[in-house]
């Protein structure tokens, strides 16, 4: 039984921190990309805004840029990105390329395509994050080269999902070793309740062996009275509930198994009524039990 409690406890600990280390991974991860994903959006407003380009006079030191989002001065410079313009006539032509060197105007232009075709304003297209916006009668596609940003993003998730499992193997060699000491008041518990049935198992059956020879004796001057029978018979019953207290607490201890057996309800829901009918006959009434 005691194993049994120890398991128990190592695995509810073990689930409740489980539970609380995967949350704050998540909730890390989710704040880590919800503020990549805001500062990549800020970059592409900010350069929709102006025909496809970066200003370098939006940049004041660490101040907001003009659009949104913070900016460093280098910002302008680190920035991978181009442009390209879809004319009226549906035709696509490529509005700035300096800003990129591993895109050339080609796929620039089958890039500007899919976006357009795509039906929405903004989305991902591979590493690329586009942003149509129309100017007029024509429209300009913008695409920022994220694969810097998602990289760390998902360096990021591995590193903490790493740690997470870490986190929980450490927490399992830790619980594990300390369950057995964090568990000892209710080992002492169990083993003083279980000394106590045992005491008392030993102690009741001395009165109750005095009781029985007491009975045996007036049944040889009183042969067939009902009052010797029925305490001659309960002193029995107890006698057994002694001995089936003692039976389960050394089975708790040396971990026995509960055979179960059939028996007669009736009768046993009759010799528990049976006490009750001498109770009666006492006060001067009658008991009536139908079983």
């Amino acid at each position: 039984m005691i194993h049994d409690i120890r398991i128990k406890f190592i695995k509810i600990a073990l689930a409740a921190l489980t539970v609380a280390m995967v949350c704050v991974t998540l909730v890390i991860n989710t704040v880590h990309w919800i503020s990549v994903r805001q500062e990549m959006y800020d970059t592409m407003s900010l350069i929709s805004r102006n025909d496809g380009q970066y200003p370098l006079d939006s940049v004041k030191g660490d101040k907001p840029a003009k659009g949104g989002g913070r900016s460093s001065r280098e910002s302008p410079y680190e920035t991978r990105y181009f442009s390209v313009q879809e004319s009226e006539d549906g035709t696509f032509s490529a509005l700035d390329m300096t800003n990129i060197a591993s895109v050339t105007e080609e796929e620039a232009l089958l890039l500007a395509q899919r976006a357009v075709s795509s039906g929405h304003e903004s989305g991902f297209l591979s590493n690329f994050l586009y942003l149509v916006k129309d100017k007029g009668t024509s429209r300009i596609v913008v695409f920022l080269d994220c694969e810097t940003k998602l990289r760390a993003v998902g360096t990021l998730g591995l590193i903490s999902a790493i740690a997470c499992a870490a986190g929980i193997l450490a927490a399992f060699l830790f619980v594990a070793l300390v369950s057995k000491k964090a568990i000892g008041p209710m080992v002492k518990n169990a083993e003083t309740q279980k000394q106590f049935i045992t005491d008392a198992g030993h102690e009741l059956k001395t009165p109750l062996s005095v009781i029985s020879a007491n009975m045996d004796i007036l049944s040889l001057d009183l042969p067939k009275n009902e009052w010797v029978e029925s305490t001659q018979k309960q002193v029995k019953h107890l006698r057994g509930l002694v001995n089936e207290l003692v039976l389960l607490s050394r089975m708790d201890e040396e971990g026995g198994q509960v055979e179960m057996q059939q028996f007669d309800l009736s009768a046993a829901f009759a010799d528990t009524a049976a006490p009750f009918a001498t109770m009666a006959e006492f006060q001067g009434k009658e008991l009536a039990v139908e079983v």
